[in-house]
């Protein structure tokens, strides 16, 4: 207001009250105070530990988190992240700390009435809780994870007196995303190994929570540079995966590029190349063979033969990748004649490595075939087929499944010829 005189006080500013006097002039109290900085330390000590807790979020993320976990104001803040979320960019960095906090959000209420219906050993109040952990172990809050998941450990094991896979679970969160993140590897260990036997009590011993404990094991031995002890866990994850997972399932990936990658630590490239043409050999029988899979095994024994510093064999096993990834991608948006060119200069390089009844020089020719029907030139097409089918006839017997696929492919495109020659002259009375 006008003529008033303001004072401004900075935050932490605490008053102390000098005297209290009554003016009986003015019909008023006096008070005469002095500011002081006694209590200044312990705000300065709060800022700096909130600051040092949300030092990885930019400040439009810290104001939602202060509503939220300070204020209590948990609409509020649900409200602006939603906003936020509204307004950003799906590539923006602040986006996914925008999604853990949502998350957040959502289990604490869904906890938060659990807690009035259900009494506190209930199973739904221990995943509650669960759920929460984990999403602060998203936002790589530790000692909170630890928290909320001891205390959904310590329900399930009341609620369930025996084996429990819930038990397992939740013990493996420990061990992995606890104590594992925080290179606490004794303690993770210890969690780790707890839930591997439990799983191998109560689940059949091929099941992929075994080969998933045991692949989580084996990370924890390759940290401690005990690469034998993990290559049996990665090994053994393997083993079980393989028998019950699609030939193209994501889990096979990783178990493959954690046993490569200790053997390479190891600088045991011998046995690492041996097993990767093991496992290309097994997935050219089992996968088409311009399967992503495949590219990355060729890359994983051109990087091998980099160790090795054979040059050449890495050049020709990242040119066989390369042309493999450029084909996957050429067929998935239809751009068919740069695969049939990046195609040809495939055959090339191959008619120079190897002899010109090569089992790669088939799968070549295959290719090439399948990209002119695409584009419809069958004749061409029928060329390629042709000499695809001599290859491997004159390897494998008739009834292989590579042969078979070839002459499917050859029947495929009669029928395609005959449905455009219907299209293009109307059916014949």
């Amino acid at each position: 207001m006008k003529h008033e005189k303001e004072i401004l006080f900075g935050l932490g500013a605490v008053c102390r009250i000098i005297t209290v006097i009554y003016d009986e002039a003015l019909n008023l109290w006096k008070m005469i105070i002095e500011v002081t900085d006694d209590d200044l330390n312990n705000v300065e000590d709060f800022v700096n530990l909130k600051k040092n807790e949300m030092k990885s979020y930019s400040s439009t993320i810290v104001f939602g988190c202060l509503l939220f976990f300070e204020l209590g104001q948990t609409e509020k803040a649900q409200n602006y992240f939603q906003r936020l979320l509204n307004s950003l960019p799906n590539d923006h960095e602040d986006t996914s700390s925008v999604y853990h906090n949502l998350a957040l959000n959502y289990y604490m209420a869904a906890y938060n009435l659990r807690q009035k219906r259900f009494c506190r050993n209930h199973t739904l109040i221990a995943s509650s809780l669960r759920n929460i952990g984990l999403t602060y172990q998203a936002k790589k809050d530790y000692d909170h994870t630890l928290d909320y998941l001891t205390d959904a450990l310590s329900i399930e094991q009341t609620v369930n007196s025996d084996d429990h896979e819930n038990i397992a679970v939740t013990m493996e969160h420990i061990g992995n995303d606890v104590y594992s993140s925080k290179k606490e590897y004794q303690l993770a260990l210890t969690f780790l190994l707890n839930a591997y036997e439990m799983y191998h009590r109560i689940l059949p011993n091929q099941h992929p929570d075994v080969a998933w404990a045991a692949g989580n094991i084996g990370v924890i031995f390759e940290e401690q540079g005990d690469y034998d002890s993990a290559l049996r866990y990665y090994y053994h994850a393997w083993n079980i995966d393989e028998k019950i997972l699609n030939n193209d399932h994501q889990d096979l990936t990783i178990d493959f590029n954690r046993i490569v990658t200790c053997l390479i630590k190891k600088l045991d490239y011998t046995t690492a190349l041996t097993f990767c043409n093991q496992k290309l050999a097994d997935q050219n029988l089992k996968l088409p063979e311009n399967r992503p899979r495949n590219g990355y095994t060729m890359k994983t024994i051109g990087c091998l033969f980099r160790h090795k510093k054979d040059f050449k064999q890495a050049l020709h096993w990242y040119q066989k990748s390369l042309y493999l990834f450029q084909r996957q991608l050429y067929y998935e948006y239809s751009m068919f004649r740069d695969a049939l060119e990046t195609r040809q200069r495939a055959l090339s390089l191959q008619s120079k490595f190897y002899t010109s009844d090569r089992i790669d020089i088939a799968s070549s020719l295959l290719c090439i075939g399948q990209l002119y029907r695409h584009t419809k030139n069958y004749d061409q097409a029928l060329v390629y087929f042709d000499q695809c089918l001599k290859i491997y006839q004159a390897n494998y017997g008739e009834e292989h499944v590579f042969i078979t696929h070839v002459r499917n492919e050859i029947e495929l495109m009669a029928n395609q010829m005959n449905e455009e020659a219907i299209v293009d002259y109307g059916v014949p009375p």
